[in-house]
């Protein structure tokens, strides 16, 4: 692998400047000693601009973007169900995602009655798409020599890498031209006798692999990917000059038989960043550890600036106001912390079985998946999620806490949304909510309001609800979204089986 620096925005060539990356900097094995990283920036939806014919811009009102978001949890729910229910390889079975969705509900806008004396909710028929990846982030990533430059969805809760290849049996509209591994002087496919081949498959045989392995996800609105396993050059970069980061060999499914509604997007594929051996952070373990972390921007700004995506030893917090909860074992993707509990003002919920796996009719996944806890819920960190969804018995406890201890602001129905607690607060000039506090092993999680409620306003703004944002979790774990997660620095380190976290502003990283 390279380190490189660069100092324009030109093609990436074996010229490029050496980032203290010399012999001497490698042991015998030929891994870096030195300290090296790289920052990648991470887009949110609302940041996508369309850059083709082929993929259509969807402007959101502010009540369109909740709807968007709610659904999205939703559906994200249903792909981590699918997920943890389904433990075969990928050439022997699906890999489950939640599929894009066209919705047609009704706009509701608040206005004063004619009276004056109160409000109520006008209806305006609308149509929002949702896509496969509504809730995620979107990051570039260069493949080939040359390198091409595409856009993927780096995702939490998948491992292989993939994106569209020619020849094409079938792809998707893309803004890029789809790359071509004929274009490319370092592609090579991946024979089945390989340690990668044998990743993929985690060690079992597929019938299917002569002589070349090959991969098949299915999604669940019947979107799938198909195509060969192959190595490529990989290169990553932050842009402005910053630290480039050069992978030789990188494993990637190279999708010749493509369909489904990432074209919505403007994405081409998928990074994986879960716990899997093929993910991206798994195959720069060897390089530069595999220790990575996020800091999404605040969803206000999130639409004009970047969040930092890190890798290597520029991950993670520093300073004081750093804490660590341990990072729990799991066979899955996805990255599990221990959550004993939930404090909202003065009110405290355990996260417990006894108390709450009770209210759960269906337990499938439960028995399919390893128990991370003798006595607590599991809770999964995910980017890909929107909204915190937490168990039945656990989200009944802490709207009841928070419709305790709020102000005596108007109560407004908004549970055909999706949203169980909301106070119509119009004429109110700084309108305030309890604490929410996370309390997990080792660590407490305060967060702030912006991170906790949904600010709803109607077209003209004369009328303005506050939601608090949660929603009841489908499955049998809690999921705390990428919202809760807004303007915390959180690295993920797997070799220290630790989630580390702290406030910071995250457009000033």
């Amino acid at each position: 692998m390279e380190l490189l620096m660069s100092s324009s925005g030109g093609r990436l060539d074996s010229h490029s400047i050496g980032l203290e990356y010399r012999p001497s900097d490698t042991g015998t094995d030929g891994k870096i000693t030195e300290s090296f990283g790289v920052k990648v920036d991470l887009n949110h939806p609302d940041a996508f601009q369309s850059g083709s014919g082929s993929v259509e811009k969807v402007e959101f009102t502010t009540l369109d973007r909740i709807r968007r978001d709610i659904d999205d949890s939703a559906a994200r729910g249903e792909f981590i169900r699918k997920s943890l229910s389904n433990k075969k390889s990928p050439g022997e079975a699906a890999r489950i995602r939640p599929g894009r969705r066209v919705l047609q509900d009704s706009k509701h806008i608040w206005r004063k009655d004619e009276t004056g004396s109160g409000r109520h909710l006008q209806s305006a028929r609308y149509e929002s798409q949702i896509s496969i990846t509504g809730g995620g982030y979107s990051m570039q990533i260069s493949i080939g020599t040359p390198a091409r430059t595409f856009t993927a969805f780096a995702d939490t809760g998948s491992d292989l890498p993939w994106l569209q290849c020619k020849p094409c049996k079938s792809c998707f509209l893309q803004p890029e031209p789809i790359f071509h591994p004929a274009t490319s002087v370092s592609y090579r496919s991946v024979q089945c006798n390989s340690t990668f081949c044998s990743q993929l498959y985690e060690g079992k045989n597929f019938a299917g692999c002569i002589p070349d392995c090959k991969y098949h996800y299915d999604y669940l609105d019947h979107t799938h990917s198909r195509g060969d396993l192959a190595l490529e050059t990989l290169t990553l970069s932050g842009g402005g000059g910053g630290p480039i980061l050069r992978l030789p060999e990188f494993a990637f499914g190279c999708g010749h038989d493509n369909s489904g509604s990432l074209n919505q997007t403007g994405a081409v594929g998928i990074i994986g960043l879960g716990r899997g051996k093929l993910s991206l952070p798994s195959q720069l373990k060897p390089y530069i550890g595999s220790k990575f972390s996020t800091c999404f921007v605040n969803r206000f700004v999130a639409g004009k600036r970047t969040s930092p995506l890190f890798f290597g030893d520029m991950a993670g917090p520093s300073g004081p106001d750093v804490q660590y909860t341990p990072m729990l074992p799991s066979s899955s993707s996805f990255y599990y912390l221990h959550l004993e509990g939930i404090s909202v003002a003065d009110t405290y919920t355990s996260v417990n079985k006894a108390g709450h796996l009770s209210l759960f009719e269906v337990t499938d996944v439960a028995s399919s998946v390893e128990s991370l806890s003798s006595d607590y819920v599991r809770t999964i960190l995910d980017s890909g999620s929107t909204l915190t969804t937490l168990v039945p018995g656990v989200y009944n406890s802490v709207i009841q806490a928070f419709h305790n201890h709020s102000p005596d602001y108007p109560r407004v129905d908004m549970s055909q949304h999706g949203l169980d607690l909301c106070f119509d607060v119009t004429d109110v000039e700084h309108p305030k909510m309890p604490d929410l506090i996370f309390h997990l092993t080792g660590a407490t999680w305060s967060l702030p309001q912006e991170n906790t409620v949904l600010i709803v306003r109607d077209d003209d703004g004369r009328g303005v609800l506050m939601c608090v944002a949660l929603s009841q979790s489908k499955i049998e774990a809690n999921v705390i979204g990428n919202i809760h997660q807004q303007d915390f620095h959180i690295v993920y380190d797997e070799d220290q089986s630790s989630i580390g976290f702290a406030r910071v502003k995250c457009h000033t990283l």
